[in-house]
């Protein structure tokens, strides 16, 4: 059965509030936020979150710095503070250190 996706307006709100206070680098950022009706699973643990880093081509079509996608059966199930630790988490993942060689993020 394959995974049913949409629009995730709770994570989204939940990020909007934690991105001034915690991650003012990601301010300008172009996050897409989306829901996948179930987790999958990695060593019969449950993946209650992802961010993937939107480039080239695609990033071009999307107009997306990043995607972030939370299965909605876990996310209902958790607590506000669950809710924002977990995209606290996911947000961290977003962000980089620059080279100081090369100046390059990575």
């Amino acid at each position: 059965m394959p995974k049913l996706y949409g629009e995730a307006e709770t994570v989204e709100a939940v990020a909007s509030k934690i991105i001034p206070t915690y991650h003012s680098e990601l301010a300008t950022a172009r996050i897409r936020y989306i829901g996948v009706d179930t987790a999958g699973k990695r060593n019969g643990r449950p993946i209650l979150g992802k961010v993937r880093r939107v480039a080239g081509a695609m990033e071009y079509l999307l107009e997306q710095d990043f995607i972030m996608e939370v299965p909605m059966d876990t996310w209902n199930e958790m607590n506000e503070a669950q809710r924002t630790a977990l995209v606290d988490h996911l947000l961290e993942r977003c962000t980089g250190e620059e080279d100081e060689k090369t100046g390059d993020m990575k």
